[in-house]
């Protein structure tokens, strides 16, 4: 679970995800999406906890062990989106629904990143 302290930098534009046990990013990872601006309502109405932190404890396994594309990226990205939806007051012309299904996005868009680039790729 998060402390206070936790939960409120959450609020603040200097939360850092990096140094986090992996227990403290998923329970980031949950918090951020019952909580976010716009679709704690929703979510509390239309999705199970337990289903919830099962899904993000998948994910979470699913991203490889590379430098930037793994899970501490993953819930900074779900984070900084809670931010910027805030800051544009997203819930006047966002569905809730469509609140929780970009930051379920956000949370496993990289999920299987090699941790390389296209180019790379190409010329492999």
């Amino acid at each position: 679970s998060l402390t206070a302290e936790m939960i409120e930098e959450l609020g603040t534009a200097s939360f850092n995800t990096l140094d986090l046990p992996k227990e403290t990013k998923i329970a980031v990872a949950q918090y951020l999406v019952t909580s976010a601006q716009g679709c704690s309502a929703w979510v509390g109405a239309h999705v199970q906890g337990s289903q919830l932190l099962t899904f993000i404890n998948t994910v979470e396994s699913k991203y490889l062990p590379n430098p930037f594309h793994n899970f501490a990226h993953a819930v900074d990205v779900e984070y900084s989106i809670c931010r910027y939806l805030k800051l544009i007051e997203a819930d006047s012309f966002l569905l809730d629904s469509q609140t929780f299904w970009l930051l379920i996005a956000a949370i496993a868009h990289d999920v299987g990143h090699l941790g390389v680039n296209n180019q790379y790729l190409v010329e492999t």
